[in-house]
Parts: C-alpha cells; structure tokens; sequence
C-alpha cells in the first residue's frame, strides 16, 4: 500500500474502508455519534524555534509538523479531531543513514532538544506524541 496517510485517521488518502451498518449501529450505541473527519484546519501552531542546519532534509513548516505531532492512538486521533492537541515538534528531520541519525541525537544533546523518533508514524500506544515542554524535534 502506498500514498499518503489520511490525517488524524487510519489509512491512506483515497481509501474508503467502511464498517458494517451492523458495527456502526454497535459502536454509536456503545461510544455515541462519530467525531466528524479530521482537517488541518483550525489549528494555531506556535512558532517554530530555530535550529542549526543539517546536510539533509529537515522540515519546519506547518504541515510537516502537524503531520508529525501525533500517532494514531485513539487518545492521539481525539486530540487531533478536536482541535485540543496542544505539543507540536518546533521540526521534522529526514534522515537516511545511521550518521545523520547520530547527527540529530547530537544536536539535540548538545542544545538541550528532545527527539521523538519515528517510523511510520502509526503508533497505537502513545509512543510517538511529541511532548510538552523544551524544543522538540520529530525524526523519521
């Protein structure tokens, strides 16, 4: 499967995978109506805080954060859905080798950042929500 991952939902744009009206019905009586889809609209990222340069990509615009804040843990899709997710990484970093990977833990050592490390982003359990507090960075 390939494309891009639906934001703050389970799989991919384009992908229509519907429960039955049987598990609808069970799940409206059991949780109540459905939150509404998720956009990006709506949400006030702070500014991003500044970093030093990298000799490969590394993003610090809206969308790459926001696409890279959260999982998709129930507890994360909620928060997205809502519009209550309030931690968001100051930047994303692409890296490719195990070099530019212990270019990222340097930097982040060195100027007191914490790092979220990411594969593809589908954490179910909490693993991969960027945290409140010092600069963050989120890297893929």
């Amino acid at each position: 499967m390939s494309g891009a991952r639906r934001f703050a939902g389970w799989g991919f744009v384009g992908q229509e995978v519907r429960p039955s009206a049987e598990a609808l019905a069970l799940l409206q009586r059991q949780v109540g109506n459905p939150l509404p889809e998720a956009s990006t609209d709506g949400f006030c990222l702070p500014r991003s805080r500044a970093f030093g340069r990298l000799g490969f990509c590394w993003e610090r615009n809206s969308a790459a954060r926001l696409a890279h804040c959260a999982g998709q843990s129930f507890p994360d899709l909620v928060g997205l859905r809502t519009k209550t997710q309030k931690a968001f990484p100051d930047g994303v970093a692409h890296p490719e080798t195990p070099e530019q990977v212990w270019q990222v833990r340097s930097l982040a050592a060195h100027n007191g950042w914490g790092v979220v490390p990411r594969g593809g982003g589908t954490s179910v359990v909490v693993g991969v929500t960027v945290p409140q507090g010092s600069a963050q960075s989120s890297c893929c």
